[in-house]
């Protein structure tokens, strides 16, 4: 540090981080450090498998939702939510082999606080079916979709995610539409505490 800011002309090395730091808004061990992590992440980045979706859908049609919302990580806030509306189907008596089950994760772990994320856990709504209680009512618009599959356990849901939009969608054509919500179709989660390995999660991507 000395001999770079001597080089620079600066007759201290405290003179030179202060000019340093009002004209990049960063100290330089700082800025080291930022660049040292953007280097890491680039890194982990080209170290992820590439993913490739099922299919492009370009015609989904509109899906009515019953949903539960709760707040907070998505782990816990999953599982009360679920808890909930599992309570809500036996309550109707509906069948649950002839159910759709979705998952709508609105926010971003990466910029939301834990407290604002929110999580719907919802089905396909039955014919004649009414909302009660915490159980209300939504469209997924549908429209063009990539849908990816991913299998086994939930916990893996975090990674086939960063496949698919740190990597695929970079290296695709496609540009991700931010006005429609990213979702999941869940299939066999019976197994979800029994044999995850064999739980199937569809990823349905909205795209432009």
């Amino acid at each position: 540090m000395t001999a770079i800011a001597l080089d620079a002309s600066f007759e201290t090395p405290s003179a030179f981080t202060k000019a340093f730091k009002q004209f990049m808004g960063s100290s330089p061990r700082g800025y080291r450090s930022l660049y040292a992590a953007i280097d890491m992440t680039t890194q982990k980045i080209k170290e992820l498998p590439m993913i490739a979706p099922d299919k492009i859908e370009t015609s989904l049609p509109d899906l009515p939702l019953l949903f539960i919302r709760k707040y907070g990580g998505y782990t816990q806030s999953s599982a009360k939510a679920w808890k909930l509306m599992m309570s809500f189907i036996k309550e109707n008596h509906w069948d649950l082999s002839k159910l759709r089950y979705f998952g709508i994760s609105h926010d971003n772990p990466e910029v939301a606080s834990e407290d604002k994320l929110r999580y719907d856990a919802a089905i396909l709504a039955p014919e004649g079916a009414r909302e009660k209680g915490e159980v209300g009512r939504q469209i997924v618009k549908g429209g063009k979709y990539a849908i990816f599959t991913h299998l086994g356990s939930y916990e893996g849901l975090g990674e086939a995610f960063n496949r698919v939009f740190l990597k695929w969608l970079p290296h695709s054509k496609e540009v991700f539409d931010e006005a429609r919500a990213v979702f999941c179709e869940y299939f066999h989660m019976e197994y979800a505490k029994t044999d995850p390995e064999k739980l199937v999660t569809k990823l349905y991507i909205p795209l432009k």
